[in-house]
């Protein structure tokens, strides 16, 4: 499951500007203790020159133009342009040309617009029941809507300000993203029934935020800068109840939670000048209630991103060297019999790697 697509070395949606402060009871706790030792996986490249942006259940990764299945690269259903994310029903959400669409199993489906006039449009969530979440622009006047696309209909969603985005969408129909109030770009939350709620950002006088996923318990993450003005920018988590939590390790100044699967595991990306010999984006992997831990040794120099995690915490990503990014995949110790031995997933559970 993944919210919004492709986070990589720059966090989605970033706006330019501050924030006021935030609505709604907050309470910011320490992200945890330096790290000492990295996290129990292994991360390897599945030698496909993208970013892998998600992976199911059955172990079937996703980048833009690739399946990747069983340690085979298979080409994109026909007729799908580009390709986002995957379900466990073997769904596809991705792209026809500039339009948001659906490989059903059967046929693609072209996802409207959400407003008449808009000319761009995005998939950014996808869950077990074939609902998409996306964002519906207008390229010429800047104008973005966020959307919800069931059973065949498109839905405007409604945010707190003129300007919104959705980021994922749970099994329960709630839908995560951003909505712009002024020039703050404020992380929100949407019940079943479409309406929106602010989640709360971090700090006094809340900074930016966003939330790129939400789970079925109604957990959120995303990231939100430590306070309006600030260039600190935090992974973070949002409870059901609204609680926000903070991340990050001791020292880093940039970090982003991409996705938290239904067993309360998220990863991301931060870059922590304690452990990090560059400022390169390194991935983490966070187990629900501890601090957030690296995943080491990182594949390039230049940095890594963690992208998406399944059920069975199985996550993957990309890592980056020059101008080249390949896809990777991180199989925890448990699955993949690491430390130690060569690195082999479970089949057809999960995507057998290549050593």
């Amino acid at each position: 499951m993944i919210g919004i697509a492709g986070v990589a070395t720059a966090a989605p949606g970033v706006p330019a500007g501050s924030a006021s402060a935030s609505a709604g009871s907050a309470s910011a706790s320490a992200g945890g203790s330096a790290p000492t030792a990295a996290s129990a996986g292994h991360l390897t490249s599945l030698g496909i020159d993208e970013c892998a942006t998600d992976v199911n259940n059955a172990g079937v990764v996703v980048t833009a133009t690739h399946l990747y299945r069983a340690g085979k690269t298979q080409p994109l259903p026909a007729g799908l342009d580009s390709a986002a994310l995957i379900n466990d029903r073997g769904q596809i959400a991705g792209a026809v040309g500039n339009q948001a669409a659906l490989w059903t199993g059967k046929e693609i489906v072209e996802i409207a617009f959400a407003v008449v006039g808009d000319n761009y449009s995005y998939v950014t969530g996808l869950n077990e029941r074939g609902d998409v979440v996306g964002v519906s622009g207008n390229s010429a006047d800047g104008s973005q809507h966020a959307f919800l696309w069931r059973t065949g209909t498109t839905e405007n969603l409604d945010g707190l300000g003129p300007r919104s985005g959705a980021g994922g969408v749970n099994d329960r129909g709630e839908v995560v993203g951003y909505s712009y109030v002024g020039d703050r770009q404020q992380a929100v939350r949407w019940d079943a029934a479409g309406k929106p709620k602010a989640l709360t950002a971090l700090g006094a006088k809340g900074g930016d935020s966003l939330a790129t996923n939400v789970n079925n318990a109604g957990v959120a993450v995303g990231y939100s800068y430590a306070a309006a003005g600030s260039g600190d920018l935090r992974a973070v988590e949002w409870s059901r109840s609204g609680r926000i939590t903070d991340l990050n390790l001791p020292g880093s100044t940039y970090g982003t939670a991409t996705d938290i699967n239904n067993r309360g595991q998220v990863v991301g990306v931060m870059i922590n000048p304690v452990w990090a010999t560059t400022s390169a984006p390194s991935s983490f992997v966070r187990q629900p209630g501890r601090p957030a831990v690296i995943v080491a040794p990182a594949a390039s120099p230049d940095g890594d991103t963690l992208t998406a995690v399944n059920d069975r915490g199985v996550a993957v990503g990309c890592d980056f060297k020059d101008s080249l990014t390949t896809a990777t995949i991180w199989t925890p110790a448990k699955r993949a019999g690491c430390p130690g031995g060569p690195h082999v997933a479970p089949t057809p559970a999960a995507v057998v790697v290549k050593s």
